[in-house]
């Protein structure tokens, strides 16, 4: 497989070899539709999203069809999340894994007004990822 570096955009998912793994989990992943719609009523819709993965990891492959599934679900434009692709040393792209201190993939990074509010490592904190973007996004209203 060729290993991916560097931004992409959700396109590439449609893309062999990725859809492989990317196409089983995103269509079975069910967000929570109530969660869902508490998300909607808070200030998650003016928020940005840095999503570093690895097209190698496990992880990765587990987290990052849900993750957007949950953003589609939301109705969030493809503008407020940039995907990240690291290296499988995680030393390229250098200069944004030293900007965010990014050790481990998957790893969403959460920004309000430009600021870093959260964020995902690896795995949800709480029991989903829904979960815990409506943690961080209702200590950070409209």
């Amino acid at each position: 497989m060729q290993e991916l570096i560097g931004i992409e955009s959700p396109s590439v998912f449609e893309q062999a070899p990725y859809r492989d793994w990317f196409e089983p989990e995103y269509s079975s992943y069910l967000p929570e539709t109530k969660v869902i719609a508490n998300l909607k009523q808070t200030g998650i819709s003016a928020m940005n999203f840095l999503l570093f993965f690895g097209s190698w990891c496990e992880d990765s492959q587990l987290q990052v069809p849900r993750l957007l599934k949950i953003f589609d679900s939301l109705e969030l434009p493809d503008s407020q999340l940039k995907l990240i692709v690291v290296n499988q040393s995680k030393d390229e792209p250098i200069e944004l894994l030293q900007q965010y201190s990014i050790q481990f993939v998957p790893t969403l990074i959460v920004l309000s007004n430009q600021r870093q509010i959260g964020q995902i490592v690896e795995h949800p904190k709480t029991q989903t990822l829904e979960n815990d973007l409506l943690e961080m996004s209702s200590t950070h209203p409209k």
